[in-house]
């Protein structure tokens, strides 16, 4: 939908429908997103980078918030799940799922799914 002024207005729930539509299509048919076929988060849409794929040359000196903060905020992880690909900002939650009765790392909307018969 268009503005007035020709600027894109987007309604957030409609957005997160069709977000939430289209990983549940991914769960029913169970789609593992190729690693090179991810060039943006599907959470946030944050672009991948060739640092933030899966690895990064790391060099002495290096302190260990600036480990943490790349391997879990920053390198692409795939969704347990629905097999998306996620930052890890975006799949820090951990949750059983049908192929694992222990908890495995999936997305924020894959966890809410999981996880909303857990509440009394």
């Amino acid at each position: 939908m268009f503005s007035s002024r020709g600027i894109v207005v987007t309604d957030p729930c409609t957005e997160s429908h069709s977000l939430l539509q289209m990983l549940r299509e991914r769960v029913s048919t169970r789609q593992w997103v190729r690693d090179d076929d991810a060039s943006a988060c599907v959470g946030c849409h944050r672009e991948f980078s060739i640092s933030n794929r899966k690895g990064l040359v790391l060099h002495a000196g290096t302190s260990i918030d600036t480990v943490y903060t790349l391997i879990f905020d920053t390198f692409q992880h795939h969704c347990r799940n629905c097999g998306g690909i996620f930052c890890g900002n975006c799949s820090s939650n951990r949750a059983s799922t049908a192929s694992s009765k222990d908890p495995v790392r999936v997305c924020r909307l894959c966890y809410r799914e999981l996880t909303k018969h857990d509440v009394i």
